[in-house]
């Protein structure tokens, strides 16, 4: 009795692979739960307060392959380069904090700007946790995000994340939405109203990966990438500002 009673399962527990330099980093950014990320004896692993209710193996893979998908989006927004997280398994936690044996393998989807990951004002968490909690409350951050994953960031996905933010200043005008997110302060008028063109501009061309370039005054796509990438996380902490933060 008191052993099946020591042995009652808390939560699940995935068992990342990959080189521990990158790893780190994703340790360091998710150092608390809902989604933590830690290392034991040399090891990674992962638990998440999303995953420990869930009933079995098969939704454990499920439900880690979106959150992990959204995790690596949030740091692509500081690193263009996102070392792939594999997961090699999962395992039962239990209770008295033993865990269980390997259960499954699967593996997580991955995807050269570099900036520091500053912290928000006004909370403790780092960004990456707040990002993410973030993503899981909204819709539409959670939506951007996960196109954000894509493992090719071309026109078509620029647009389509751009087009997700535009529709939150105004979902049918376009041009009222760009003056309300300058007036925020998300991006200046000239690079904005460039990126806007740059993937707009024709059905086919502005979406080609070898004729966008055929307008001298458009971005490149790692300009437009890194534009999207700074328009993104502005957005985002955006959303973490006090009321009376965004009426000064």
């Amino acid at each position: 009795m008191t052993l099946a009673s020591s042995r009652s399962r808390s939560g699940w527990v995935l068992r990342l692979q990959g080189d521990p330099f990158p790893l780190k980093f994703w340790a360091d950014c998710f150092p608390e739960r809902p989604l933590h990320i830690f290392e034991r004896e040399g090891v990674f692993y992962c638990e998440a307060d999303a995953l420990d209710k869930l009933p079995d193996v098969k939704s454990i893979c499920e439900r880690a392959t979106s959150l992990l998908q959204i995790a690596s989006a949030v740091l692509r927004l500081w690193r263009s380069y996102i070392t792939p997280i594999t997961a090699e398994c999962v395992m039962e936690r239990y209770s008295d904090g033993s865990w269980g044996t390997p259960q499954c393998f699967l593996e997580i989807s991955a995807h050269l700007w570099c900036s520091s990951v500053c912290h928000v004002d006004g909370y403790e968490q780092s960004p990456a946790e707040l990002f993410v909690e973030l993503a899981d409350r909204e819709e539409r951050v959670g939506s951007a995000l996960d196109d954000f994953a894509s493992s090719s960031l071309d026109m078509p996905c620029l647009r389509r994340i751009a087009e997700t933010i535009w529709t939150e200043f105004d979902p049918k005008d376009q041009e009222k939405a760009v003056e309300k997110m300058v007036a925020r302060g998300l991006a200046d008028n000239e690079p904005l109203q460039r990126f806007r063109q740059t993937v707009n501009r024709g059905a086919k061309a502005a979406h080609s990966p070898f004729r966008y370039q055929e307008y001298s005054d458009s971005m490149s796509l790692a300009d437009a990438q890194e534009f999207l990438a700074r328009l993104l996380e502005r957005w985002i902490r955006s959303k973490f500002l006090k009321v009376e933060d965004r009426t000064t």
